[in-house]
């Protein structure tokens, strides 16, 4: 008689447990995507070559015996409103954000969106980096002082003005059971290097910089560098408190014999350089995974260098975000013509 109550005593217990673990599997996304009491909030940088932007990004390349075509600098900070549908695409797939915050440079903002908003945070680069630093033309060096904006939600999503999402999303696509980020990665490809004693720490090429960071990953005793995946351009998940951590610990580093530390050199350059911190591209996340065992997760994406209508037609992948790096002047009524068909509605940031 014993027996037959301890056996079934034992096989209602194992039926709730997997009643618990069906429960689990079934509802921990919505309870994840409603319990807003963990807040996410969205982190956006801006900018516009506009002629002031211009005249004073020319001006400051001179002071380094540097000078870049004026026609170059507008192509690569020109407004084409990517913001406009990237706020549209929040909105429509990823409506469980808390606030937005657009980082933008002083005395800039995008004329065909909203300055009040209840949703929208202004926060101006003086707000978060030092002054000393300021003017800057470098994301770089904007970057490791996102963390800095007041108020901010412990984990956050940040994104370029040029991200989309495609699909709706949501918190638990960020973020696992415990709230911890999961850094999203898109290729399985590996990374070839090159020798860092070839590379000048002033100049700047995107491979060369790509390959000082992980000669920073690997003195900071991580040594995986062939197993690293490639930048994913994809809206990324931080959190501050790891944000503050890595601030804390990479200033006390340095490359070589230089004299000052590789996250305050990243904030005084005014310039993309080699010796740069890549801290979105690659360095947080593999320091979440390396640091915070936060675990990486597979996406896809359609990343274009340079938009190009037929390939974003003819992609049949089932794709959660798209990044267009760049719009040739012949082709931006096309970009906005499909840009209106995925989202023809206006967003409530708009004008």
């Amino acid at each position: 008689m014993k027996v037959k109550f301890i056996l079934y005593l034992l096989l209602i217990i194992s039926i709730c447990v997997l009643l618990f673990s069906l429960f689990k599997y079934l509802f921990f996304q919505d309870t994840l995507n409603n319990d807003f009491s963990d807040k996410l909030d969205i982190v956006i940088t801006w900018v516009e070559a506009d002629g002031a932007y211009v005249r004073d990004k020319n001006f400051w390349l001179k002071r380094e015996i540097k000078m870049l075509d004026e026609k170059e600098i507008a192509r690569r900070s020109t407004d084409n409103k990517e913001l406009k549908y990237s706020l549209r695409s929040i909105e429509k797939f990823f409506p469980y954000y808390n606030k937005i915050y657009l980082v933008i440079k002083d005395g800039q903002f995008p004329k065909y969106i909203k300055d009040h908003h209840p949703k929208l945070v202004i926060i101006k680069e003086s707000d978060i980096m030092p002054n000393e630093y300021l003017p800057t033309f470098n994301s770089m060096a904007i970057e490791p002082y996102l963390h800095h904006i007041p108020n901010l939600s412990d984990n956050y999503i940040y994104m370029n003005d040029d991200f989309i999402f495609l699909k709706p999303t949501k918190k638990s696509y960020f973020l696992d059971k415990n709230y911890k980020p999961t850094p999203l990665y898109t290729s399985n490809k590996k990374r070839k290097f090159i020798n860092e004693y070839e590379i000048d720490l002033n100049d700047y090429n995107f491979e060369a910089g790509y390959a000082i960071n992980n000669f920073i990953l690997d003195s900071l005793g991580k040594e995986e560098r062939e197993g690293r995946y490639l930048v994913s351009h994809v809206p990324k998940i931080f959190n501050r408190k790891y944000d503050y951590e890595i601030e804390k610990r990479l200033k006390n580093h340095y490359i070589d014999d230089e004299e000052i530390n590789v996250y305050d050199k990243t904030g005084m350059s005014k310039f993309r350089k080699n010796g740069n911190l890549y801290l979105v591209s690659i360095l947080k996340e593999y320091l979440y995974h390396y640091w915070f065992d936060c675990k990486f997760k597979k996406t896809n994406h359609i990343f274009q260098k340079i938009f190009n209508l037929n390939k974003l037609k003819n992609n049949k992948n089932d794709n959660q975000f798209l990044c267009i790096n760049e719009i040739h002047k012949k082709d931006l009524d096309d970009y906005h013509n499909y840009m209106l068909s995925i989202f023809p509605e206006k967003s409530s940031f708009e004008k």
